[in-house]
């Protein structure tokens, strides 16, 4: 079980696709990996175990300015918040095996980057931080 966290600040400027902002993984390999990425200008999640897909989740709003992104996990309980809302949960969730943190990058690609986002801080807990928890967290 954890909690992954992101403040960054995204330049509306910024184009690039993929880029990823905080993944942790099996490194060197992609077989497990949760990372927090950019897709089609909004924030995806995305989960693999054992190289399968466990869980994508993609915003509705685009990515510009201040955020704050949280994503709580533990088997068969997942949530993930932007700026103080709930964007979505799910209750099969699996645990995948990671032990490596990477910022700006992910074991899958890791020439991709962060390009014009601007972390203002990043952390990982151990445990899943209460729902309460994550909307003091990410509340802008």
């Amino acid at each position: 079980e954890g909690t992954i966290f992101l403040h960054a600040n995204i330049d509306a400027a910024s184009t690039e696709e993929g880029q990823r902002f905080i993944c942790i993984s099996d490194y060197p390999t992609n077989t497990n990996r949760i990372e927090i990425l950019k897709s089609a200008g909004k924030f995806y999640i995305y989960v693999a175990a054992s190289s399968t897909e466990q869980w994508g989740v993609t915003t509705t709003q685009s990515i510009v300015g201040n955020c704050k992104i949280a994503l709580a996990y533990k088997n068969n309980d997942a949530i993930f918040y932007v700026n103080g809302v709930q964007i979505a949960s799910d209750s099969t969730f699996t645990v995948p095996a990671c032990s490596v943190l990477l910022l700006g990058t992910s074991a899958f690609d890791t020439s991709s980057h962060i390009g014009l986002a601007k972390y203002n801080s990043a952390a990982l807990w151990k445990t899943r931080l209460t729902n309460q928890e994550l909307v003091t967290l990410t509340t802008i």
